[in-house]
C-alpha cells in the first residue's frame, strides 16, 4: 500500500438505494454497516445506488441526498464514467462492498476492469435463494415450475459470489456455514444489533395498538406482502373475536393495493414514518408475519431493542441472538410468557397478541424478560465487525503489494 492509502481507505459501497432508516427492507442495517465502515480511521465512504440510477422513474424516485449524520459521497453519474475517472485519478478505492447477488451481477465487471486487484466484500444481508425456496411453499401451483428454476439459478449465482469475492460478511452463522464451502475467501458475521435502536420508556398504559412495520419496495411478490394478507385473513379476525376494539397499524410506504384492500376501521395503513423510535414508543406489540423469507428480519430487531413485545412467526425469529431459547410462549394468561413469542399457528399467534394487548401484568413480564436480553445485547456490542475486516483487508492487500 502507497502512503496515500496508508493515511486514507477508500471505500466503495455498492445498494439498491441511499439508504434511510424510514425505507426498512435492511437499510437500517446498511446504515449501521456505513457507521461501522466510517469509524475505520481515514475511512472515506463513496455510496452508488443502482437503483436510482437505473429506475430513476420508478417508484423508488431518482437518486436521493444523504441524510445521515456522517459525511459520505453518493455518486451521481453513472458508475463506469465514475470508475474511468479513478482510473485515470490515481486515487483508486481500496475496498468494494457489494450488496444483494442483482447488484453483483450489474456492477462486478466494471469492478473488475477499472479496480483490478481491488479486494472485494460481499455483504450478504440474507441468502435469497433459501427465501425463495421457502416461497415455493406458499405459490400457486401455476407459478410454482418458474419459481423452482429461478430458485436453482439464484442458488447457482450465490455460490458463484461466494467463490469469487474476497470476502463473505454474513448476520448469521446459520447463513454463514451453508456458503462457507464455496468462499474462496474469508467468512465473517457481524450482528444484526443496531445502535440507532434504543430501549422506550413508555408504560403499558400510555401505549395502544399492534403494528406490523414493513416494506413493500420488493413488489407485490414480497415476503411482507404475504405474510400480511396471511395475517389479515388468519389471525387478525380471530384477536378482534377477543379485543374487538383492537387495532393495527401497517407502516411503509406505498403499500401495494394487494395489502390495501384490508384496509378497515381495525387495520389503518399509515405510510412511511419517519420518526421510528417515536412510532415504537407509542406501539404496544409488534408483529412479525412473515412466512417466508432468509437473513435476520431487521423489524424483529428493531421492535426488540426498543423494547416492545413481539409475536412472530418462525421465520420472522430466524437468526434473533439469543442468550436463552426462543420458543413458542404458553397462550395460557397466567404463564410467564417468553421475552420473544413464536408460532406459526394462526390461533395462538392470534391469542398471544390478545394476551399482550390486553393483559398488563403479562406484557409486563415479557418486556422485563426482554430488557434482560437487551442489556446483555449491549454488553455484546462493544465488538464491532466491519473494521476488523476493512483492516484485515486493506492490512493484506499492502502486504501482497510489498511483496510484489
Amino acid at each position: 500500500m502507497d502512503n496515500r492509502s496508508a493515511e486514507r481507505v477508500r471505500v466503495l459501497i455498492v445498494d439498491d438505494v441511499v439508504p434511510e432508516e424510514a425505507l426498512g427492507a435492511g437499510y437500517p442495517r446498511l446504515l449501521e454497516t456505513i457507521a461501522q465502515i466510517q469509524s475505520v480511521p481515514g475511512a472515506k465512504v463513496s455510496f452508488f445506488p443502482t437503483l436510482d440510477h437505473r429506475h430513476a422513474s420508478n417508484e423508488l424516485g431518482a437518486v436521493r441526498p444523504w441524510t445521515g449524520d456522517i459525511p459520505i459521497e453518493i455518486i451521481t453519474t453513472e458508475l463506469e464514467n465514475h470508475l474511468a475517472r479513478v482510473e485515470r485519478s490515481g486515487d483508486p478505492y481500496d475496498v468494494v462492498v457489494i450488496s444483494r447477488p442483482h447488484n453483483y451481477e450489474y456492477v462486478i465487471e466494471m469492478i473488475r476492469r477499472y479496480l483490478p486487484g481491488t479486494p472485494v466484500i460481499y455483504d450478504s444481508e440474507a441468502l435469497f435463494y433459501r427465501r425463495m425456496e421457502r416461497q415455493l411453499e406458499f405459490c400457486p401451483e401455476r407459478d410454482r415450475s418458474a419459481l423452482a428454476r429461478a430458485t436453482k439459478e439464484m442458488r447457482r449465482l450465490e455460490e458463484q459470489i461466494a467463490g469469487d469475492v474476497e470476502e463473505l460478511v454474513f448476520v448469521s452463522d446459520e447463513e454463514a456455514d451453508i456458503l462457507r464451502p464455496f468462499a474462496k475467501g474469508g467468512v465473517s458475521v457481524n450482528s444484526p444489533l443496531l445502535k440507532s435502536m434504543s430501549w422506550t420508556k413508555e408504560d403499558f398504559a400510555e401505549r395502544s395498538d399492534v403494528a406490523f412495520v414493513a416494506s413493500w419496495s420488493s413488489g407485490a411478490n414480497s415476503p411482507n406482502v404475504d405474510g400480511m394478507i396471511w395475517f389479515a385473513r388468519e389471525v387478525w379476525p380471530r384477536v378482534l373475536a377477543r379485543l374487538p376494539e383492537a387495532k393495527l397499524t401497517v407502516t411503509g410506504d406505498r403499500a401495494p393495493r394487494e395489502v390495501l384492500r384490508f384496509s378497515c376501521d381495525s387495520i389503518a395503513f399509515v405510510g412511511r414514518v419517519e420518526d421510528l423510535r417515536s412510532f415504537y414508543a407509542r406501539t404496544r406489540v409488534v408483529i412479525v408475519a412473515n412466512r417466508y423469507g432468509a437473513g435476520v428480519k431487521n423489524k424483529t430487531i428493531e421492535a426488540l431493542q426498543s423494547g416492545i413485545p413481539t409475536v412472530s412467526t418462525t421465520v420472522g425469529a430466524e437468526g434473533v441472538p439469543l442468550s436463552g431459547p426462543v420458543d413458542g410462549a404458553s397462550v395460557n394468561e397466567t404463564g410467564p410468557p417468553s421475552f420473544l413469542s413464536v408460532t406459526d399457528d394462526a390461533t395462538e399467534f392470534a391469542e398471544r397478541i390478545a394476551v399482550l394487548l390486553g393483559n398488563e401484568a403479562a406484557w409486563k413480564i415479557e418486556r422485563e424478560r426482554l430488557r434482560l436480553q437487551c442489556e446483555d445485547w449491549d454488553r455484546s456490542r462493544k465488538v464491532q465487525t466491519w473494521p476488523l475486516v476493512i483492516n484485515r483487508i486493506v492490512a493484506s492487500r499492502a502486504l501482497s503489494v510489498k511483496h510484489v
